[in-house]
């Protein structure tokens, strides 16, 4: 049921500049049977984390207890049971009122799940043993395969459920731009520009990439310059999915397949976080830092009280402000690098508000449901760590921003070939077919100048493929 006055929750914070819910209305839905506060624009995940809920599912062998990790639908993390719906992740799916959503694969509860008892004895389960051990006696089979399916089911197919409906559209332009990011958007507007009919395609219900949750003056003005260009047609929740022979792009929207042929496609589909192993690295209250951000400045939700950064790059200086900004107590700051390397603009005033281990990393962490407490430790220059001098630093929320890993899984289909770049980490493009083109951070590019400008030229490059423009002037080489 929805009303017009705003509901405060624990974990929700005050009005946050671009902010993308609606104070203006609350509604409920339910998850596990017990009600849940909510606005308009808020995802499932982002609902449950205001309301209190950090386990969101539990893992598929040991049942240990999942929480938010990406909040990008990039992970198996959030997974959870909408309707007769199974597999849904909760951090892409609109909350709406009235909405009834179950845990999935823990008995009895989600909070009390008898199956975590595997863990005890994991040694004896290697990978199959189910395969191996319940074979015999013959008999017995549909006992153990009923025992089975409920330890290890992810959600459940309800056999009585109507079939929804789907339908395919076929769509033929000029350019297929994928990726709603500065770079995309960029690239659709220099394209049109020039007389192209362009697509634009992201699986983000907004345009503005991570703009949304790093600069979102610049995400908005982009986003209206698309909007008021005619030439441009805008798809949101939309992922493209394949490639296939005669420049055939399918994406899926819903229900909705899209076949769309083009002439020339960008690529501009970002890069998404990497994650860092270490000791119970899937404890609820561990998430990527730019996971930490989306919470905080689209949904305005507390991921944490106290909060530990682990870091070997300036974007986690960016998280640490943005976490104190929002009145989060930093526990510590744990960067893999020297020093001397870090070039935030943040680095004197969080150096003052919290604890800085230089040249350290994260080892692990414990806790039951949420994180408690982590071990940071040094690094030497080979980059081994020196578990005897660890550290116990006390948390229940730890961010992680060690690297960034291109989606380039589209392009490579196109014919793109990849190669490991070292000074950045990464597999960047080093040759693409004829009228593909690449353009933002997954070909490398992290500041949003240098984005803008690639994804301007990707845009005059797929229009003068096309003959409606001379080729653009090479970039000048800048800082990435």
């Amino acid at each position: 049921m929805a009303n017009s006055a705003p509901t405060i929750t624990g974990q929700r914070l005050p009005p946050q500049a671009g902010e993308q819910i609606d104070r203006g209305s609350t509604f409920q839905f339910t998850f596990d049977g017990r009600p849940c506060n909510a606005h308009p624009g808020d995802t499932l995940a982002s609902a449950l984390l205001a309301n209190g809920t950090s386990v969101l599912s539990r893992s598929f062998k040991y049942h240990r207890p999942r929480g938010v990790l990406c909040c990008t639908g990039n992970c198996p993390n959030c997974l959870v049971q909408v309707g007769d719906e199974p597999n849904v992740r909760a951090c892409m799916h609109p909350a709406t009122p009235g909405l009834q959503v179950t845990h999935q694969n823990a008995w009895p509860s989600l909070d009390t799940d008898l199956m975590a008892a595997t863990q005890i004895v994991d040694q004896f389960l290697p990978v199959g043993f189910y395969y191996k051990t319940f074979i015999r006696p013959k008999v017995l089979w549909p006992l153990y395969e009923k025992i089975l399916r409920t330890a290890a089911g992810l959600g459940k197919v309800l056999l009585g459920s109507r079939p929804g409906k789907h339908h395919k559209q076929y769509v033929h332009v000029d350019v297929a731009v994928i990726g709603g990011g500065p770079a995309g958007m960029r690239a659709a507007l220099a394209a049109a520009a020039h007389g192209a009919q362009v697509i634009l395609l992201d699986e983000q219900p907004v345009l503005g990439g991570h703009l949304r949750y790093t600069d979102a003056d610049s995400a908005a003005d982009l986003a209206a310059q698309v909007a008021a260009q005619p030439r441009i047609s805008v798809h949101t929740n939309t992922a493209g999915v394949g490639w296939y022979e005669g420049n055939w792009l399918a994406a899926t929207c819903g229900n909705e397949l899209l076949k769309i042929r083009m002439r020339a496609v960008v690529n501009a589909t970002g890069a998404s976080e990497t994650p860092l192993v270490f000791g119970n690295n899937d404890l609820p209250g561990i998430m990527l830092g730019s996971a930490a951000q989306r919470l905080l400045k689209i949904f305005a939700v507390r991921p944490g009280q106290r909060a530990l950064v682990v870091t070997a790059n300036d974007s986690g200086w960016q998280v640490a402000a943005d976490l104190h900004a929002a009145g989060i107590r930093l526990a510590a700051i744990v960067d893999q690098r020297a020093a001397a390397e870090c070039q935030s603009e943040h680095l004197t005033a969080l150096t003052a508000a919290a604890p800085v281990y230089w040249q350290h990393t994260v080892t692990s962490a414990t806790g039951d449901r949420n994180v408690r407490e982590a071990v940071v430790a040094p690094l030497s220059a080979a980059g081994a760590v020196d578990a005897s001098a660890g550290k116990f630093v006390d948390c229940d929320l730890v961010t992680v921003s060690v690297g960034w890993t291109p989606q380039n899984g589209l392009l490579r289909q196109m014919g793109g070939r990849v190669q490991f770049d070292s000074a950045h980490g990464a597999a960047l493009p080093v040759h693409l077919p004829a009228g593909v083109f690449a353009a933002g951070r997954v070909a490398g590019t992290h500041t949003l100048q240098a984005e803008l400008l690639e994804g301007q030229q990707a845009g005059e490059q797929a229009a003068a493929y096309l003959r409606l423009c001379a080729a653009p002037a090479p970039l000048q080489p800048t800082a990435a």
